[in-house]
């Protein structure tokens, strides 16, 4: 464009689907939340590789339905907000459901976390 010309229309062909992330909590173990958010994480950086226009959304589900990160194009946003601490996206420990073997484990997927 040339200087001082101005437009709306967008330079990245959208398409037109939204797709919603909704990380729930209910009845789901925390190795099981911690693998479905690894696959979220790759999956958000796949698309930020590969532009095509893709709009996401990142709810959460707890005692009440929070929008983490509206509907946006770019991933590198909502792989931000995944990151705040406050988005609710970690994985929670609910050792009360789990048996004694997977609790060994959640505990040492959980101190190698924080070794990163």
């Amino acid at each position: 464009m040339p200087p001082n010309v101005f437009t709306n229309y967008p330079t990245v062909k959208k398409t037109d689907s939204i797709n919603v992330f909704l990380w729930t909590r209910f009845n789901t173990q925390n190795l099981d939340q911690a693998f479905v958010r690894a696959q979220m994480t790759n999956y958000l950086r796949e698309t930020a590789a590969s532009p095509n226009g893709a709009r996401f959304a990142i709810f959460t589900l707890g005692s009440r339905l929070r929008m983490v990160r509206g509907f946006t194009a770019d991933s590198s946003t909502l792989l931000a907000a995944m990151s705040d601490p406050t988005s609710g996206t970690e994985p929670t420990v609910m050792k009360e459901l789990s048996t004694p073997a997977r609790i060994a484990n959640e505990d040492l997927m959980i101190s190698s976390q924080g070794r990163r």
